[in-house]
């Protein structure tokens, strides 16, 4: 079992996400992640008022890990930083089994809440932008947070986080 967690709060229209979902999260899931020396998650954080679209991917993408499609839309959104959010829900609609997120979306859409997208939870822990990661020791079912990272940072700046979230060191 993973010995440290790392917690992105992420942002669907936000171009540092974007770089981070291409370019370094690959290598942290081939590094850290797959090998099983390291627990990822993701909580959608949409800053709405300046990514407006943000809130209704988040929503999709609540529903995504439902349907067990979340990575699927996560990786398509993010592979191309031109790609609007509006047309790439109905457009992953072709790629995976969208009805569930048709029917979600065409409920809550106009009354998304803070508790579908955990941007409650982000506000309470003072998460101001995105992408901000929380890397720690689990400890049982609880992530013991020893390094916040706010914004995009170099790989080795996260892997420094993470090699320090644990008494021993991970390679």
């Amino acid at each position: 079992a993973a010995s440290v967690g790392v917690l992105e709060f992420s942002d669907f229209q936000c171009p540092y996400c974007g770089e981070f979902a291409r370019i370094q999260l690959p290598l942290l899931l081939r590094d850290y992640v797959r090998s099983g020396v390291v627990r990822f998650w993701v909580s959608q954080y949409p800053l709405r008022t300046i990514h407006p679209h943000a809130a209704i991917a988040a929503g999709v993408a609540t529903c995504a890990v439902r349907d067990g499609t979340f990575w699927t839309l996560h990786d398509w959104v993010f592979a191309d930083p031109n790609r609007r959010l509006a047309e790439g829900a109905m457009a992953l609609g072709r790629l995976s089994r969208m009805s569930p997120w048709k029917a979600w979306l065409c409920g809550h859409v106009g009354s998304l809440s803070n508790r579908w997208i955990g941007a409650d939870f982000g506000r309470s822990l003072g998460i101001q932008i995105t992408p901000t990661f929380l890397i720690g020791s689990i400890d049982g079912d609880r992530l013991r947070v020893r390094a916040v990272l706010e914004g995009l940072h170099e790989y080795a700046d996260l892997i420094a986080a993470v090699r320090a979230s644990t008494r021993t060191g991970v390679r």
